[in-house]
């Protein structure tokens, strides 16, 4: 279900270091990839994979529970520390489980290549963590977390004021600690905020969302993993986005304790499109900035809830009929014609010249200045352009018949290897000469030459029927997986049909609600088609106007609900 997703983790958080470390230790002393708790972290491992409701997909799961398990001991034998892991570390092995579910098998353990794998996923995030992730407790992972909250507070700013608002009313100082300075509301607001988002932030929003809604912030974030103000952007506009969406269920508490508990209950229920339509709203932008280096156009993103103007920026070209496009293509064979025949008369005007020359003997104050080279010479120079021509073709054509007795007699030799031991080759040498030798031209026969036939063999070996079945069977496998990858696979499947057939229905009755709103009535099957060019440009507008409207307010009940 997350194939794709397993694919993008494991190139994103390619470390050669790590995985060959891994293995270097596993080769030379397998106990170093096992934790002296290994015991205790996989008794801990069974009481989460039990008890927490975000890994009830893997309960009961060998495959999962295994692989949990090797991840976190080496994850803990390399931390050397006599301290034990914290249950962020557990909960954050949850992403890279889900997503190599389908490589898992629910009774046996799993292959020992997937561990690697894993391992190698698992140890570089964690080493690529921000500092505001991490909960050491140095005075630099303070300041980064600091940092961070401040961030969401602008993002909230800029996304809801009204949330802000509800912020700073739950995380108001109690009666008896009397806060008079704005540096110090300021300082306890950011210590109370930070009390609320630390739980979410440090594991990533595992067990505070739906799988499906965690796992798209995990690809979004993971976009930009090798890119500190990606992370910090990426991370704090999610945050910002679940505390709007929640926005109407938080105004009730009167603590950041209160504030947790409701983000961990409800935020499950929260969608992905949510978070999509929240992003391409108000983050899109800043993001792509982030992640190109060049401020250029790109192709946009088709967001099925937005309305869609256009499939990309060039201009469209006006319609044809086949006239026009025949009379056109006639235009352009008169004028490639024009340019041979001009072509044509070039060369008969360059031999006419060479040949009056020659009788004329324009030729013989050249050779009187070389006279001491060799006859051959001389004559070569007194021949007309004409037959030099006729001269090189004869050459050409009887080093082709060489060429072409090498190449049968080669063969010949090729197939009696193959009689032997030698292995299949995927291309004949015919193939592969024949590109380097230009063919003889294709002009008529004149007086006095004898045009040389080259024999041309067409051979089918079984080999090639052999590879073009390779190919085949390549070319059926990329479209399974190209079909699979764009329309998903079970459960999955099912619930993208669902989605696209309710977002369809939806657009059609937005359109039917614009058509109304901006012609008054609904538009006929070629009523639109008919209107002038000007006026479709317009009325086209107007529509998506009326259709973003329609959108914004849908999303609007759906966050009252």
């Amino acid at each position: 279900m997350y194939s794709i997703s397993h694919i993008y983790l494991n190139i994103q958080l390619w470390f050669t270091v790590v995985r060959q470390d891994y293995l270097h230790k596993l080769r030379t002393d397998s106990r170093e990839v096992v934790s002296p708790m290994n015991a205790e972290i996989s008794e801990k491992c069974q009481q989460i994979i039990d008890c927490q409701p975000a890994f009830q997909e893997i309960k009961g799961h060998k495959g999962a529970f295994y692989l949990m398990t090797s991840v976190l001991s080496y994850y803990h034998a390399c931390k050397r520390s006599r301290s034990t892991l914290t249950d962020n570390e557990y909960f954050l092995t949850l992403p890279f489980i889900l997503t190599s579910m389908q490589s898992l098998s629910m009774k046996e353990q799993p292959s020992s290549k997937l561990v690697v794998s894993l391992v190698e996923e698992y140890v570089s995030f964690m080493g690529l963590r921000p500092g505001f992730m991490d909960d050491s407790g140095t005075d630099e992972d303070k300041e980064s977390l600091q940092e961070f909250v401040s961030k969401v507070i602008e993002n909230l700013k800029h996304v809801d004021k009204k949330s802000l608002e509800i912020i700073r009313e739950a995380c108001q100082p109690p009666e008896d600690m009397i806060i008079t300075t704005k540096e110090g509301k300021r300082k306890h607001l950011l210590e109370d905020f930070s009390a609320v988002i630390c739980p979410v932030i440090r594991c990533m929003f595992v067990g505070f969302l739906n799988v499906e809604s965690m796992l798209y912030i995990w690809d979004q974030y993971m976009m930009g993993v090798h890119n500190c103000q990606y992370k910090m952007e990426c991370l704090s506009a999610y945050v910002a986005i679940v505390i709007k969406l929640l926005s109407h269920h938080l105004k009730d508490c009167q603590s950041s304790t209160a504030m947790q508990r409701v983000i961990q209950t409800q935020g499950p229920k929260l969608q992905t499109h949510q978070f999509q339509y929240q992003i391409k709203k108000y983050f899109v932008d800043k993001f792509k900035k982030l992640l190109k280096e060049k401020d250029e156009d790109v192709f946009p993103v088709l967001d099925p809830t937005q309305a869609w103007s256009h499939w990309n920026r060039e201009v469209i070209p006006d319609r044809t009929t086949s006239v026009d496009r025949r009379r056109a293509r006639d235009l352009r064979l008169a004028d490639r014609q024009r340019v041979l025949e001009e072509e044509r008369e070039q060369w008969e005007k360059i031999i006419a010249e060479e040949e009056s020359k020659r009788k004329t003997g324009g030729y013989l104050p050249y050779l009187q200045l070389d006279s001491s080279k060799p006859a051959s010479r001389s004559q070569h120079n007194n021949e007309s352009p004409l037959n030099q021509l006729e001269n090189e073709r004869r050459d050409r054509i009887e080093t082709e018949r060489k060429l072409q007795a090498e190449i049968n007699m080669l063969r010949e030799e090729l197939r009696a290897a193959r009689r032997e031991q030698r292995p299949l080759t995927t291309l004949s040498l015919e193939t592969v000469v024949s590109r380097y030798i230009m063919p003889a031209p294709a002009n008529t026969p004149q007086d006095g030459i004898v045009q040389y036939p080259i024999p041309i063999h067409s051979i089918v070996d079984d080999e090639a029927e052999e590879v073009k079945n390779i190919l085949t069977e390549m070319i059926k496998k990329v479209h399974i997986s190209t079909h699979k990858v764009a329309h998903g696979a079970g459960r999955a499947r099912s619930n993208l049909d669902k989605e696209t057939l309710r977002f369809i229905n939806l657009h059609k009755e937005h359109l039917k609600k614009a058509e109304m709103k901006v012609f008054g009535h609904y538009l006929g099957s070629n009523e639109f088609d008919s209107l002038p060019s000007s006026q479709k440009e317009i009325k086209s507008a107007e529509l998506m106007t009326v259709i973003q409207e329609l959108i914004e307010e849908d999303h609007e009940r759906q966050e009252r609900r």
